[in-house]
C-alpha cells in the first residue's frame, strides 16, 4: 500500500477499535474514544511512514501524541493552536489506555508525563451567584434569548450538579412545574451500565429561570415544532453542506459548551468580584454538592 492507503487503513482500524472500546460504556465515553481515535489518526498523518497501530498505542509514540495534543496541535478545525484543559488531557490518557486494552496490547506506561491536575470547582454559592448575575444580564434592555437560556443552564447545574451531556439530553417533559422538580438520567463517563433516572427538587431561582425560558423556547421552535429538547439553539446556522438550519434545534453538548464560554466572557468582563466564572461548564458543578452515588 502507498502512504495514503496506509493512513486510510490506520484511520479505519482506529475507528473500529474505538467502537470496540466503547462497548458497554456511556455515551460520553463513547464520544471521547471517537475523539481520541481521530486525534491519533491526525498525529499519524504527520509521520512518514505512519506508525503501526501497536506503536501508536505504545508508550513512546503515545507520550508524543499526548504532548502534541495537549498543546492543541491536533485539533480537527483550523486556526491557532490553543492548549487543552487538564480535564481534556486526562480524558486523552484514559482513552489511550482503553484503546490499547481493546486492541489486546499491553497497557502503555505513561507515567513519564505527569498527570495534569484538575482545576478546582467553585462552591454552590458561587454557582448560584453566577446564575443571579446571568438573570440580571438577561433583563438588560430587551430580553435576549441566549441570556435567558444560559441563566437556566447555570441554575440547573447549581441545583443538580448535571454534566453538559445530561443538560443537553433534557426534554421539556422532564421539568414538572407542578411538582417543582426536574428528572434526568445521570451519564457519568466511566459508567458501564445505564443509570437510574434521578429527580431533583428545583429551587425558586431555577423555577423562575424555567418559566422565563419556556415562552422564549416556544417562539424559537415555531419552525421546529417537533423538537422536544429543553435547550435549543437561539440562532439559525448552516450545516456542513451549507444548508440553512433554523433556530429551535436541540443544542448539542459541544454547542452548549461554546455558548457558555461566550456568555461568561461577557459576564466576567463586568464582574466586580475577584472570582471569575469558570469558562468550563463542568467547573460550575458545585464542589460541595455532588449527586449521591456518582463520581466527579
Amino acid at each position: 500500500m502507498d502512504y495514503r492507503e496506509d493512513l486510510d487503513d490506520l484511520d479505519g482500524r482506529l475507528r473500529a477499535l474505538a467502537g470496540r472500546a466503547a462497548e458497554g460504556r456511556s455515551p460520553a465515553r463513547t464520544r471521547q474514544l471517537v475523539w481520541v481515535a481521530g486525534e491519533l489518526a491526525r498525529y499519524a498523518a504527520h509521520r512518514t511512514p505512519p506508525p503501526a497501530l501497536a506503536d501508536l498505542l505504545g508508550a513512546e509514540v503515545g507520550l508524543q501524541y499526548l504532548e502534541l495534543a495537549a498543546a492543541g496541535a491536533l485539533r480537527a478545525r483550523g486556526g491557532a493552536a490553543r492548549a487543552s484543559t487538564a480535564a481534556s488531557n486526562r480524558t486523552r490518557r484514559a482513552c489511550l489506555l482503553l484503546l490499547a486494552q481493546a486492541a489486546g496490547l499491553p497497557e502503555p506506561d505513561l507515567d513519564r508525563l505527569p498527570l495534569p491536575p484538575l482545576a478546582s470547582r467553585i462552591s454552590a454559592a458561587s454557582t448560584r451567584q453566577a446564575g443571579a448575575e446571568l438573570a440580571t444580564e438577561s433583563l438588560r434592555g430587551r430580553q435576549l434569548p441566549i441570556w435567558v437560556r444560559h441563566t437556566l443552564v447555570v441554575e440547573l447545574i447549581a441545583d443538580t450538579g448535571m454534566r453538559v451531556g445530561e443538560l443537553a439530553a433534557l426534554e421539556v417533559g422532564d421539568v414538572d412545574l407542578t411538582a417543582k422538580t426536574v428528572t434526568y438520567i445521570p451519564r457519568p463517563p466511566a459508567a458501564r451500565n445505564p443509570q437510574a433516572p434521578r429527580t431533583v427538587a428545583l429551587s425558586p431561582a431555577a423555577l423562575r429561570a424555567v418559566r422565563a425560558w419556556l415562552p422564549v423556547r416556544t417562539r424559537l421552535t415555531e419552525l421546529t415544532p417537533r423538537t422536544s429538547a429543553l435547550l435549543v439553539s437561539v440562532h439559525g446556522n448552516h450545516d456542513g453542506e451549507g444548508l440553512r438550519r433554523p433556530p429551535g434545534l436541540p443544542l448539542q453538548p459541544r454547542g452548549l459548551a461554546r455558548a457558555h464560554r461566550r456568555a461568561v466572557a461577557t459576564l466576567n468582563a463586568r464582574r466586580a468580584t475577584a472570582e471569575l466564572v469558570p469558562g468550563t461548564l463542568g467547573l460550575l458543578r458545585p464542589a460541595d454538592q455532588r449527586p449521591p452515588g456518582t463520581e466527579p
